[in-house]
Formats: C-alpha cells, sequence, structure tokens
C-alpha cells in the first residue's frame, strides 16, 4: 500500500446557505496516522469453531454449547439454547452475558478459581464470588483472595436480565 502524499479534496456539500452553486471544501481523513494500516486478523465466530477468537474491541460472540471468554470486553449469548460460559483468568473481566438461562445455562469459573488456589466447592458461600443489583441486571464481583486476604471484591462481568437473587444458586455455577 503506497501513501497519497496529499490528501485528497472531498467535495461536501455547504447546507447552512442556500447557494445554488456549493463549493468543495478539502478534507482529511484523519482516522489514522499509519502510514501503512494493516488489517486486524479476526475469526469468523459464526460457525460451531471450538476456540472461537475474540479481537481487542468489543465483540459479539455466539457460540452453541459452550461460549468462552476472552481477555477484552465481549457481549457474550448462548444464542438461546442451554450453555456454559466459561472463564478462565482474571483478564476476562468486562463481559456482558445478554440472554442468561437461570437453571439450564451455568457460569464456568473452575478454571479462573484454580489461577487463585481457591480450593473450596461454592465460591459464592465462601466469599470469592458475590452478586450485587446493577444496571440492567446484575454485577458479578470477585475477591481474587477471599475473605482472609487483603483483596476486594472488584466487578467481574454483567450478566444482564437476572437478578442477583435468581442468580444466586450454586447450581447456576461450575466452580
Amino acid at each position: 500500500m503506497t501513501k497519497d502524499p496529499e490528501p485528497t479534496a472531498i467535495p461536501t456539500k455547504d447546507i447552512s446557505t442556500n447557494d445554488p452553486e456549493p463549493t468543495a471544501t478539502p478534507t482529511k481523513d484523519i482516522s489514522t496516522n499509519d502510514p501503512e494500516p494493516t488489517a486486524i486478523p479476526t475469526k469468523d465466530i459464526s460457525t460451531n469453531d471450538p476456540e472461537p477468537t475474540a479481537i481487542p474491541t468489543k465483540d459479539i460472540l455466539t457460540k452453541d454449547p459452550e461460549t468462552t471468554a476472552t481477555p477484552t470486553i465481549d457481549i457474550l449469548t448462548d444464542g438461546g439454547k442451554t450453555g456454559e460460559f466459561v472463564y478462565t483468568s482474571m483478564t476476562d473481566a468486562g463481559d456482558i452475558i445478554t440472554n442468561f438461562q437461570v437453571g439450564p445455562d451455568k457460569l464456568v469459573f473452575t478454571k479462573l478459581l484454580d489461577t487463585l488456589n481457591y480450593t473450596g466447592t461454592d465460591a459464592l458461600k465462601d466469599e470469592y464470588i458475590r452478586l450485587v443489583s446493577g444496571g440492567t441486571g446484575t454485577i458479578l464481583e470477585i475477591d481474587p483472595d477471599g475473605p482472609i486476604g487483603s483483596g476486594v471484591f472488584r466487578p467481574f462481568l454483567l450478566v444482564e436480565n437476572v437478578k442477583p437473587e435468581d442468580l444466586n444458586k450454586v447450581n447456576n455455577f461450575l466452580f
């Protein structure tokens, strides 16, 4: 790709007047200063690819039956079918789950909790995970060292359209 030495004028119309012969105003594309912009590689996530990959922006991921979160802010949906939302790292924080079904769907924190050296069986009861009402649903917060450490709860994800009392059942989770 070669760089155009001078920006090309794009004719625009001044609609603030009734001038029958508007003059062109030169404009410049300022969306990038990169002389050789490169494409961001993406992966088609509309299929049942076992490893959906997100690009470093906000993504909408749909997969059946398991959706694995990525270290970016994602909008996750299981396509309206029973599914699992799998979290493996604290860097997966910031996601929004749009159609979680209480009971059939599961939030899977097994690998994430392993990275925190959690050895219990109920991270809700053991105060590593708590649920608070916020926005359009429930904010799931994680305290990475539980009640005995100096860490504090931090927002991890939003489950839209689900009340904390409905989500606060161990059968909605895999620890």
